[in-house]
């Protein structure tokens, strides 16, 4: 099942003005295909809104709870606040409606 993850922080624990959230931040990312695989998960996709302060996670997995596994692992819960939605594709919820 498709998740999508909104990780959204605050200047105060950004990457790109924080020295040490930003040595986090690559270890992360370096790290983050490789945890998903440990708890099931694969990443499908990942876009930043540097501005915004906000990151996006598009992760397959078998519950929002492996997702959120995979975040705490990665320790991302230090400095983002996380909101996992089920997500389907839009040929996905084509198809739902051509069922009703």
């Amino acid at each position: 099942m498709l998740h999508m993850v909104v990780a959204t922080h605050g200047p105060e624990t950004c990457g790109l003005a924080v020295p040490q959230v930003r040595h986090k931040l690559i270890e992360t990312a370096t790290r983050l295909e490789q945890v998903a695989k440990d708890y099931g998960c694969t990443l499908e996709g990942a876009w930043t809104g540097r501005s915004n302060h906000t990151m996006y996670l598009l992760m397959d997995g078998r519950s929002a709870h492996d997702v959120e596994d995979v975040l705490v692992e990665l320790r991302m819960v230090e400095w983002d606040t996380a909101a996992i939605s089920p997500v389907f594709t839009l040929e996905d919820g084509i198809a739902t409606l051509e069922r009703l």
